[in-house]
């Protein structure tokens, strides 16, 4: 028996009523436009956020509450968008009626009928402005580290070129009425001193890594490679080392903090060899909007148990007298990743070579929000 038409008019009705009452007491500021960009309907979180009240922007344009910077930006997403698709997470900047700018990330997306023709476009905003003053505390703190680390090596640098300065002039004027034992006392605290001094400087080269977005242009991956072996030419000729590479693709990066990427991670392939001539293999594969790179040895590997803290400053899991270094290599590694927004890992076992793992995204983010204080 065919449904009463009364009966499906109530549930249509009902239906509507809930999809509005989903719309207007969504958590986040939700804005309809027609399709020239005229706001439709726009939900109460747009009033409580930004202070805009739904009867004031009713038919209105909105491009220009959108911050300068963002202006173009959003020009480009606005394309994507009438193309049909999806954009999630745009960062920009709106300005509210009281003239405050709050920080938002936009879903922004196509809406079309049932036959998937255009007939409207949605935004739906995040307001970050509490994860944006995070961020900010956050770099300030770093800041200020940073800061202290300078101050800090410059204090420790005295009194370290003393001692090594002491231990030098008891070794020329005193070391005939020294004994062996004594002698070989001045000299491990000389070396100690080398030591401690050059931990200071690895140190301090790494608070000064930045990742600078002004900087971030389009970089050809194996040039990149191309200039780290030949930094490394004396190592590799020395040991014999035998590097090969897949084809590398183009992406946006930082160069010279990309060839120290490399650069790092072949010369400690190098240095942590077997006695067998070290094979070095660097490949990249696409995976999603990101390169996913390799950097496989043969060398002594690493144990299961220390492959997360390996990246850890000042973390060795050798004797000096074995292989020497400060352990600041892979903590640099991990950071140059980090700013290009990708992460970094190794796959090894004890005996068995590493395979270090790198994703660095093909193209910057679209803005940098949360990168630099505004």
């Amino acid at each position: 028996m065919p449904e009463n038409p009364t009966s499906q008019l109530k549930q249509i009705e009902a239906q509507l009523r809930l999809m509005t009452k989903v719309f207007m007491d969504g958590a986040d500021p939700i804005v309809i436009r027609d399709l020239d960009g005229r706001v439709l309907d726009m939900n109460s979180e747009v009033e409580r956020v930004f202070g805009w009240k739904r009867e004031e922007m009713i038919g209105k344009w909105t491009r220009h509450l959108l911050a300068p910077e963002c202006q173009e930006a959003a020009e480009a997403i606005h394309e994507r968008r009438l193309k049909g698709e999806t954009v999630r997470n745009f960062e920009a900047i709106v300005r509210a009626k009281s003239g405050r700018l709050v920080p938002v990330l936009a879903t922004m997306f196509l809406l079309t009928d049932e036959d998937g023709q255009p007939v409207g476009m949605a935004d739906i905003l995040k307001d970050v402005t509490p994860l944006k003053q995070a961020c900010n505390r956050i770099q300030q703190q770093n800041r200020d580290l940073k800061e202290f680390a300078r101050a800090l090596s410059h204090d420790l640098a005295t009194p370290l070129g003393a001692i090594r300065g002491f231990a030098d002039i008891l070794l020329d004027d005193n070391g005939e009425q020294l004994d062996e034992d004594g002698r070989e006392h001045c000299r491990s605290i000389v070396d100690a001193a080398e030591r401690m001094n050059q931990m200071i400087k690895d140190l301090l080269e790494l608070t000064r890594l930045e990742g600078d977005p002004g900087k971030f242009v389009p970089v050809e991956m194996s040039a990149i490679l191309n200039d780290a072996l030949a930094n490394l030419h004396a190592v590799i000729q020395e040991n014999e080392a035998v590097i090969a590479s897949d084809p590398l693709p183009s992406l946006h990066g930082h160069a010279s903090l990309l060839g120290r990427l490399f650069q790092n991670l072949i010369g400690n392939a190098i240095k942590f060899r077997r006695h067998e001539t070290p094979q070095i293999h660097v490949s990249a594969i696409r995976s999603d909007d990101l390169w996913h790179f390799t950097v496989e040895d043969n060398g002594i590997g690493i144990d299961p148990e220390h492959l997360e803290k390996i990246f850890a400053p000042l973390t060795r899991l050798h004797g000096e007298s074995t292989f020497p270094g400060t352990g600041i290599g892979l903590a640099a590694c991990r950071s140059i990743v980090e700013l290009h927004g990708g992460r970094i890992w190794v796959e090894s076992g004890k005996g068995q070579g590493s395979v270090f793992h790198f994703t660095i995204p093909d193209r910057p983010p679209e803005s940098h929000l949360f990168q630099k204080e505004q």
